[in-house]
């Protein structure tokens, strides 16, 4: 629910277990799935409960590490993982497609603060991961009586922005400058 997952979806699971969140995903909220887990146990588990939920044809789990799968197909990815491993994964997340929503169960990923958090017995974190818009812009806009030349500076760090601004060559102040994914 906090990454508003729909048919549209594509969820992968990190580190996914029994296939809960899979299963979950596919069933109450028709998104396509693939849980990945080291444990060969867990794999098959994942599997079973899919088939039960009647799922099967819309999830998969695979048998391998992290570390070693295409997180570029997900629009959501999912994971209950220890905190240094959440470290590690972090550059290949924000590599991502921008707009891709992240849900991590406890840990977090240091300083890159989440865009929201919510608490279901233990803390539930939501990323989103956003576009990349540090430097200069620039845009010519058309406002009768004349056009605007408007030059914005940006600088970044994860989703937070901050921006100074030149509208015609004048400073201008910019309120409330905001990030989400590619918006």
């Amino acid at each position: 629910r906090l990454a508003s997952v729909g048919p549209q979806d594509f969820v992968l699971d990190l580190g996914s277990g029994d296939g809960r969140i899979v299963v979950t995903a596919a069933r109450k909220f028709g998104a396509r799935g693939l849980g990945v887990d080291l444990d060969w146990r867990l794999v098959l588990q994942g599997e079973e409960n899919a088939r039960q939920a009647g799922v099967g044809d819309r999830v998969r789990f695979l048998e391998q590490d992290l570390f070693q799968t295409d997180l570029g197909q997900a629009t959501v990815i999912t994971t209950y993982l220890l905190p240094f491993v959440m470290l590690r994964l972090r550059p290949a997340l924000l590599e991502l497609k921008p707009g891709t929503r992240i849900v991590s169960h406890d840990f977090d990923f240091g300083d890159w603060r989440p865009d929201r958090t919510t608490s279901i017995r233990k803390n539930v974190f939501l990323w989103i991961v956003p576009a990349r818009a540090a430097g200069r812009w620039q845009a010519r806009l058309e406002l009768p009586p004349i056009e605007r030349l408007l030059e914005l500076e940006l600088t970044q760090r994860y989703q937070e922005v901050s921006a100074h601004a030149r509208l015609n060559g004048v400073p201008s102040q910019v309120w409330e400058t905001k990030l989400v994914g590619d918006r």
